[in-house]
């Protein structure tokens, strides 16, 4: 997968580092996958731990990328306009995958989408869901048998379209890999605990 952003552009110059982890290698990261009338708060609210991370160590701890299904802008729940960085296309068998969506779920992921996320699944790709991003994660298969969630308004129409699969009631959740989680901040949360298990619990809590 090309990632067209410089890589300088994750490290914030003239940001003073606080911190000092030990070295752990390659950066981890991470695509979002926007899909229309997506949510823009709990997507800014995943990427921004990431950044901070990076800052106060004024190391490249994470990278993150956004992508549509054909690279074009995207208009969110807000009317805003936001302009990928790329296109679906295959994640790095390191990196690690979020749908993320906002109103009127069901009808937010077309065919395209369905296949990479199954296709990305199959070959053992990390993947999750932000806001009400669970719907095209279960319209796959992918939540079958997992601990999810999703915004807590959009739970029972999932529970109606879906329903052999139950919604935690959690802000977010954790399940082999899996991470899902409502909107607003609750992606932060999410986010911290990825961070906690990558770089430990003491840059998670600054």
């Amino acid at each position: 997968m090309e990632t067209p952003v410089s890589d300088d552009s994750f490290v914030q110059k003239g940001a003073a580092a606080t911190l000092s982890i030990p070295h752990i290698g390659e950066p981890q990261d991470f695509y979002f996958l926007l899909l229309p009338k997506a949510t823009m708060l709990p997507v800014a609210a995943a990427i921004e731990p990431l950044r901070i991370a990076n800052q106060v160590t004024n190391t490249k701890l994470y990278r993150w990328y956004i992508m549509t299904e054909d690279g074009a802008p995207l208009r969110c729940s807000n009317g805003m306009m936001v302009t990928p960085d790329m296109a679906l296309g295959a994640l790095p068998s390191d990196g690690m995958g979020f749908v993320c969506a906002g109103v009127e779920p069901q009808d937010a992921a077309g065919d395209i989408t369905l296949n990479w996320i199954r296709r990305e699944h199959r070959f053992g790709r990390k993947l999750g869901g932000i806001c009400t991003g669970a719907f095209a994660l279960a319209a796959t298969g992918v939540l079958t048998g997992r601990r999810f969630t999703l915004h807590w308004e959009n739970a029972p129409g999932f529970v109606e379209l879906f329903p052999c699969l139950k919604p935690s009631g959690n802000f977010y959740e954790s399940d082999r890999g899996l991470y899902t989680c409502g909107g607003g901040h609750a992606a932060t949360d999410m986010m911290l605990e990825i961070i906690e298990a990558h770089c430990g619990a003491y840059l998670a809590s600054c």
